[in-house]
């Protein structure tokens, strides 16, 4: 299975998808910072190295408050989520995934195949984001549903990303 890289160029959405406590999880572990078995993880009342009784710790694990995998789905394909390699901002950036029918020029390109050359003014910009706003407006509710109201910003940018 092969990926190749796409550049989209124009309204996107930004969703703040905010971390949450999932669950607590049970490290038990050697608690005896001398032994080889320090902090690995194991299932045994005594460490087989030292002797010493192993302790145990809760932690908690977070997750996502919306699983971006299903925005697809719940937009019926309106939207697709693209994958980031900064998790760290906890934003999801949603393009299009259906042609914008205002816009006449061309949102996604494989860089290496075309050249593409386009001025844009802050009026064109909030033209398309106004044209995304109308065509994908039940979809752009189900999203604001789903992330929350606050948490959702429509925007323009430019996103290179993997397929």
């Amino acid at each position: 299975m092969s990926s190749y890289p796409r550049l989209y160029i124009g309204p996107l959405i930004v969703c703040n998808n905010l971390m949450i406590s999932d669950d607590y999880i049970t490290e038990t572990y050697c608690s005896n910072n001398k032994c080889r078995k320090y902090y690995v993880n194991t299932e045994d009342k005594f460490c087989s190295e030292c002797g010493k009784k192993i302790e145990s710790e809760k932690l908690s694990t977070t997750k996502p408050t919306v699983d971006s995998f299903i925005i697809t789905d719940e937009t019926k394909e309106a939207f697709i989520c693209v994958d980031i390699e900064n998790k760290e901002l906890n934003i999801d950036i949603l393009i299009p995934n259906k042609k914008i029918k205002e816009i006449t020029r061309e949102t996604n390109f494989l860089p290496n195949n075309q050249d593409f050359c386009c001025i844009w003014t802050t009026f064109n910009i909030d033209e398309e984001k106004l044209n995304m706003c109308y065509q994908f407006k039940e979809e752009i509710e189900i999203i604001k549903k789903l992330y929350g109201e606050n948490n959702v910003t429509i925007s323009w940018g430019i996103v290179n990303y993997f397929i």
